[in-house]
């Protein structure tokens, strides 16, 4: 059985070859010219640039034979990166170690060989640039001169190489590096972003009602006012603290998405079902206002997140009636195909309200431009619940969009993915959210 153990000073040896990432790369025109050259000082025919590792002789470049690898055991070269000079055997048939070498007593039948080690700066001999003839022979002292200059000279090419990978790799690391600096600069931006947009609403859509509730409370406590104008305050009273609860409840969705990041759980939606809910849950304060609610959606199924859907419907429907007084809020979906051909799902939301004009559209779904319009009752809002909308149909794979004219009505549509029993019959694995970007 083959001996497959090395000692110490040869895995330190194969240790410095593997570093140079030389081994099975394609014939580059600077080793191949050497060759040429080491072949017409020593009037030989055979030429190699040979690199030994622990069980082949391979050629980086080669002249006179086809052979690009052979088996390290039968190579000159072994014993020839043993030597600290020029090894040569000038005539191979009268050497006791190689008379009887297959390069030998067969193809391509060589003579005489002569090696001279590749030795790194670190002292270790990576292979041989070799020269050899089919005939006895011996070289000048010029051509033995020639072959150590040249040896040196592949083992500079080589180190030259190692430098520029080094280079190449240090400037792909300080490239990693400067985008990791570029990629924590912008998440300080965002988060100072961040910051402030929390604190612009804090400011202005926690402080303003809670300033309007603190100067309405004493006319409830002034004996002077007529108990129908304290019923009036109560009424907006009750208005400010139902608006408050639902910037409160956006607010607190808003930043739970920006900082922890929610987890998509996606199942089969019954949307009619999910419909009924959210309007029998708007009743009241519909009535209210004198507005009908239609429920005109048919059976069908999405595949969403069921918290995720309903507050997306809660925000839509709500706006829709907040906006809207004697009229009328239809619910409707279909099923569509995309140019794709794959189809989906469609939900509209129609009111019959005051409508929007091209330019309050324009600057809806823009945080720059938040700027939520009082409802036709006085109604105030942040307009974080149609960021959070917008963001939450696009997680869901989605996209809305609306239709509206001053004092025509608005329609809100967006889209879903319709459920398929094959598709989505194994729980697709929850997934985090990315960051809010408004």
């Amino acid at each position: 059985m083959k001996d497959s153990s090395i000692s110490l000073e040869e895995a330190k040896r194969l240790q410095a070859l593997f570093s140079y990432h030389i081994l099975d790369t394609p014939a580059e025109k600077d080793f191949d010219d050497i060759v040429c050259l080491a072949s017409q000082i020593c009037q030989t025919p055979i030429s190699l640039i040979s690199l030994l590792d622990h069980e082949r002789l391979w050629a980086k470049a080669k002249i006179g034979v086809e052979a690009s690898e052979i088996p390290r055991e039968i190579t000159f070269c072994t014993s020839a990166i043993t030597q600290n000079n020029l090894f040569i055997i000038g005539n191979t048939l009268e050497d006791n170690q190689y008379c009887e070498n297959p390069l030998v007593v067969g193809d391509p039948h060589i003579r005489f060989y002569a090696g001279m080690p590749l030795i790194t700066p670190t002292g270790y001999k990576l292979g041989t640039l070799c020269v050899m003839d089919q005939v006895p022979r011996q070289l000048t002292s010029e051509q033995k001169f020639a072959l150590e200059l040249l040896s040196r000279q592949i083992v500079q090419q080589l180190e030259l190489r190692q430098k520029n990978r080094q280079l190449a790799n240090d400037a792909e690391i300080l490239q990693l590096q400067n985008q990791q600096l570029n990629e924590m600069h912008q998440r300080s931006e965002e988060t100072n972003q961040l910051m402030s947009r929390f604190l612009s609403i804090i400011s202005h859509d926690v402080r303003t009602p809670v300033n309007l509730l603190r100067g309405f409370l004493p006319l409830l406590t002034n004996d002077d006012i007529p108990a129908q104008e304290q019923k009036k305050v109560i009424d907006k009273i009750s208005l400010m603290l139902v608006s408050t609860d639902e910037l409160l409840s956006n607010l607190v969705h808003w930043t739970s998405r920006q900082i922890k990041g929610m987890s998509i759980h996606n199942q089969p939606i019954n949307l009619e079902k999910l419909v009924e809910s959210e309007l029998f849950k708007l009743a009241i304060s519909a009535s209210q206002k004198h507005n009908l609610l239609i429920n005109a959606m048919p059976s069908l199924t999405a595949w969403a997140d069921y918290d995720i859907l309903r507050f997306i419907l809660r925000n839509l429907l709500g706006n829709a009636n907040k906006y809207t007084v004697s009229g009328t809020i239809e619910v409707r979906g279909w099923e569509e195909y995309d140019l794709e051909g794959k189809e989906h799902l469609v939900i509209s939301i129609k009111d019959s309200g005051r409508g929007m004009s091209k330019e309050q559209q324009n600057k809806l779904f823009n945080w720059q431009d938040k700027n939520s319009q009082p409802g036709t009752n006085g109604e105030r809002g942040s307009g974080v619940g149609l960021l959070l909308c917008r963001d939450f149909i696009s997680d869901l794979q989605g996209r809305i969009w609306l239709e509206s004219k001053p004092d025509q009505g608005t329609t809100f549509f967006f889209t879903l993915v319709k459920y398929n029993q094959d598709l989505h019959r194994k729980q697709q694995p929850d997934y985090a959210l990315k960051a809010l970007t408004l």
